[in-house]
């Protein structure tokens, strides 16, 4: 649920209307950035998901598409991880750990990845969070001279 594009789009629309304008518009650029880098990987990979490979898994939840990265943990991490560098609260780092850590379970448990496309999913998606985080900070910090 928490990595499904609705719930993404809900929180950054909340966070740049609510919260702030800056993390929100930073939110959208990183979880745009992610989401063509994770299709340009899943097109170059083409890795199979498990329950089309394997007889004994079942799709409880039938997907098209190839499995590696993960887009749902990658976009959960994109947006909650991305959320959390940005707010810098221990609280909030907690929580998005969870959600992130939760939407990778679920995507194993439904048999449309291996534990290897979440792990990356998670790593390119805080990855790239973190990296906007960073370039952002920088050319904030050259436009105030």
């Amino acid at each position: 649920m928490f990595g499904e594009e609705l719930i993404i789009v809900a929180l950054m629309g909340f966070v740049y209307w609510c919260h702030d304008k800056k993390i929100g518009e930073s939110l959208g650029i990183t979880v745009f950035v992610s989401l063509v880098l994770n299709s340009i990987i899943k097109v170059i990979t083409q890795r199979p998901r498990p329950f089309s490979v394997d007889p004994l898994i079942d799709d409880i939840r039938p997907v098209g598409g190839f499995s590696f990265p993960s887009g749902h943990t990658q976009g959960a991490a994109s947006v909650f991880g991305g959320f959390a560098i940005w707010i810098k609260k221990r609280f909030v780092s907690i929580i998005a750990a969870i959600i992130i850590l939760m939407v990778a379970l679920s995507r194993m448990y439904l048999g449309v990845h291996y534990l290897t496309d979440v792990l990356a999913g998670g790593v390119l998606g805080i990855g790239i969070s973190y990296g906007f985080y960073l370039l952002l900070n920088k050319i904030q910090d050259r436009t105030r001279f």
